[in-house]
């Protein structure tokens, strides 16, 4: 299973958290949900700034692990959390920081 370090900015500096890729979408999701921005570097040396605005609602999260009772249309929350998950495809790198604080 592949591993993904997420550096998480924290009053000591920056926090290592070594987690498998799957379950990276969800721990980004989180510190976004605070407030936090969020920058993934892909394989290919591109980058995306994300924003709580990216992030999937806690609520979503739920409703995507809830087990289908029958085939239908996707849920709008699966939607958006398959949508989020997919901005982790190729990714090398996360950096989670504190929003930026203009003048």
């Amino acid at each position: 299973m592949d591993k993904i370090e997420i550096l998480i900015e924290s009053d000591q500096g920056h926090d290592t958290l070594l987690t498998n890729l799957e379950d990276a979408p969800k721990k980004v999701s989180d510190e976004l949900n605070k407030d936090k921005w969020a920058t993934i570097k892909k394989k290919d040396g591109t980058t995306e700034l994300l924003t709580k605005s990216d992030a999937p609602a806690v609520d979503d999260w739920k409703n995507s692990f809830k087990k289908k009772v029958e085939v239908s249309a996707p849920s709008i929350s699966s939607e958006t959390v398959d949508k989020f998950k997919n901005k982790f495809e190729d990714v090398e790198s996360v950096m989670v920081t504190g929003k930026a604080k203009g003048g």
